[in-house]
């Protein structure tokens, strides 16, 4: 048996780097824009300071979660443990995800309102960074491993 083949990984795994992969997806799709009577414009999760470093968290986090799944011999050793990190950067990717979404600009000219939303693109992306967080959290609690601040944790 293939020891990379993915229908021999845990259940949990499996959802969470098909989670990763689908949020990577979805940071191409319209994350926020403004439409006007049919008119309008979009842009995707890439746009603005904490769109790029959310998106940026996400793609590392779901990197992560790749190389921990198929090359745990040769990922380097931390101080954390890389299920930690993956959660912490799956946890920092929906953070920010939430942070540009609130930071969007609206002005009213002319007692007209005029401001970028959340299109359908932004809610999904924030919802499958909540599960990619979930489910790490999820991995990092069954293996039993100690946390960073508890001193003596021992890295995978």
């Amino acid at each position: 048996m293939d020891q990379n083949d993915i229908t021999t990984l845990p259940r949990n795994t499996q959802l969470l780097l098909a989670t990763g992969l689908l949020a990577f997806i979805a940071t191409f799709f319209p994350f926020d824009g403004i439409h006007l009577h049919g008119l309008g414009a979009d842009e995707n999760a890439w746009n603005g300071v904490a769109g790029v470093l959310g998106a940026l968290a996400i793609t590392l986090g779901f990197a992560v979660a790749v190389g921990q799944t198929f090359a745990v011999a040769s990922m380097p050793k931390l101080g954390v443990s890389w299920t930690f990190l993956t959660a912490g950067l799956g946890g920092v990717a929906t953070l920010l995800f939430i942070i540009h979404w609130i930071a969007l600009p609206s002005e009213n000219v002319f007692g007209f309102h005029f401001g970028l939303s959340l299109q359908w693109g932004g809610y999904v992306e924030i919802i499958l960074c909540i599960a990619f967080t979930v489910l790490a959290v999820a991995m990092l609690r069954e293996s039993g491993e100690a946390m960073p601040w508890d001193g003596g944790s021992a890295p995978n």
